[in-house]
Order: structure tokens, then C-alpha cells, then sequence
């Protein structure tokens, strides 16, 4: 059971999986180091959910923090590979877009990622950070504006989890405990496509790097 000082324990009567909630603190670090893109941002709803539950925020802001500067800098570092050519392969039939979307990023590499990680879905983070490794945006740049865009987004959740969470757990009781499994599932539906999404374009891109980056050395050969 997560407990907290002042925080509400797990109520027994609630119909969340447990399995849920045993995710805990390794769940968010997981989910946050890959952004997986659905409706519904996973690390952000376990984020919430441990917190109405106990778990201590500053732990939660720390553990998505760290899955984000890791799976950013894992992100950054294909799309670093790849190089322009890579964004090229992908966002081939959008040219007029991939300009101005590439210059804004290539002149803004610290407020892009910053904006981005603020965003929730269906914004799209994780070519975001292909992106930005492609057209030359810093890891200097790229993990502060992870870590304070991060801390800003999940502390703000964990924060409003931790102080309203006995509000939360009573609003859920009367209005939505009958309908938590239909949501459980829903969310978990969302979740296996989004991570069958996200391990399709990683591959993908990871591919395109590789191709992008062979190319590359042969043309310099």
C-alpha cells in the first residue's frame, strides 16, 4: 500500500486494478523514457494516479524526469545520427510543413523541446526529438529544456494529486466507480496500440537513421 504523510491510503472498495497502482514508481520512469503516443499520456495518468493514492510527489517528478532526460537523449541521439536526411525520408510528401516546422526548431532548439514537453497528445513528442537530434539541436540544449519542462508538468500533477487527492477518490466513489473497469479497459486498449505505434515508428526511424547515416559516410567516402 502507497502512504504518504497526510496522504489518502487505497480505499478497497474501488475497482482500479491493483496491478495498476503496483506499476508504481518504476511504471512512471518506464513510461515516461518512452513517450508513447495515445490519447491518454501514460505517464501522466500514473503520475496522478499514485499521487491520489499516496505516493510521494516528489518522488513521482523525479522518476519521470529521469525516464525523460533517458529516453530523450536516446530519441535525440538517433535523430543526431541520421541527420537531415533522415526527416527528409519521413516527411517527404510535406515539404512546404518540414520547412518551416524544421527552420523553427533549427533557430529555437531550447523553446521547441521546452514547448514540447508541455503539450499533451495528440501533439507528436516523440519525432519531436528525432527532429531536434536531426537539425542540430544540442544536447546542452536538449536536456534542460527535458528537465524543467518535465519538473513544470508532472510536479503540477503530482502537486494537485497530493492536495486534492481525498476530493478525487470521493468524486470517483460517486460518480465513476461503476464505470472503472470500462475505463480501465479503454485505457489499457490505448495504451498496447499506442506501444505497438511507438515500437513501429522507433523501428522505423532507427532504420532511416542507419540507412541515412550509411549514405551519408559513403558520399563522404
Amino acid at each position: 500500500m502507497y502512504s504518504a504523510a497526510g496522504g489518502p491510503a487505497i480505499h478497497s472498495h474501488l475497482l482500479i486494478a491493483r496491478w495498476l497502482l503496483h506499476l508504481g514508481v518504476l511504471g512512471v520512469f518506464v513510461t515516461a523514457g518512452f513517450p508513447v503516443p495515445t490519447p491518454l499520456p501514460a505517464a501522466d495518468i500514473l503520475i496522478v494516479l499514485l499521487g491520489v493514492h499516496g505516493e510521494w510527489p516528489w518522488l513521482l517528478v523525479l522518476a519521470g524526469v529521469c525516464g525523460s532526460l533517458l529516453g530523450g537523449t536516446l530519441l535525440w541521439g538517433i535523430g543526431h545520427k541520421g541527420g537531415e536526411a533522415l526527416l527528409h525520408r519521413y516527411v517527404k510528401d510535406r515539404s512546404r510543413l518540414h520547412g518551416h516546422v524544421a527552420g523553427w526548431i533549427h533557430r529555437h532548439g531550447f523553446t521547441s523541446v521546452l514547448i514540447g514537453t508541455l503539450l499533451p497528445p495528440p501533439f507528436p513528442f516523440l519525432p519531436l526529438l528525432v527532429a531536434a537530434g536531426a537539425l542540430g539541436v544540442t544536447r546542452r540544449q536538449l536536456l534542460p529544456a527535458l528537465a524543467i519542462g518535465r519538473i513544470l508538468r508532472y510536479g503540477l500533477e503530482a502537486g494537485l494529486a497530493a492536495v486534492y487527492g481525498a476530493r478525487i477518490l470521493a468524486l470517483w466513489s460517486a460518480y465513476l466507480s461503476g464505470w472503472s473497469n470500462l475505463i480501465l479497459w479503454v485505457f489499457l486498449g490505448m495504451l498496447g496500440i499506442g506501444i505497438l505505434y511507438g515500437i513501429w515508428i522507433f523501428h522505423r526511424f532507427l532504420r532511416q537513421s542507419k540507412e541515412s547515416g550509411g549514405k551519408a559516410d559513403s558520399h563522404a567516402a
